[in-house]
């Protein structure tokens, strides 16, 4: 285990735990849709308390995911969420009775010296 990994078992600020979305089996492969592990690991950190959600680097695949109270997603710097191609990948939402998809494949996150940005088509 290198001193990043050993920096992310519990938070210096909080001193609640950081969990891995590959230990929920997310994959970060560009190929496999990743977003029910990173849920799930969001779902546990909520549900112990809150805490860190770590995204090490890679390319997953997402559809809907939903953040909650004191969870934190924390994106290594080369860590990128791609939006799902598939509209099935997506819940439903409901506006005044009308069901609409909101996919979104085209918006890429990346974190770089920790700070979020927002990227286009790059």
């Amino acid at each position: 285990m290198n001193e990043y990994q050993q920096s992310l078992e519990l938070s210096p600020t909080t001193g609640l735990d950081v969990l891995n979305v590959r230990d929920f089996d997310a994959r970060g492969d560009c190929e496999h849709l990743d977003s029910p592990a990173i849920q799930q690991a969001i779902d546990s950190c909520s549900q112990a308390g809150g805490g860190t959600v770590h995204v090490p680097n890679g390319q997953y695949v997402i559809g809907t995911i939903r953040l909650k109270a004191n969870v934190t997603l924390h994106l290594a710097p080369e860590a990128v969420l791609l939006g799902s191609q598939r509209i099935e990948d997506y819940d439903e939402l409901q506006a005044q009775g009308i069901s609409i998809y909101r996919p979104s494949p085209d918006l890429r996150y990346r974190c770089a010296q920790c700070e979020p940005c927002r990227q286009g088509n790059d």
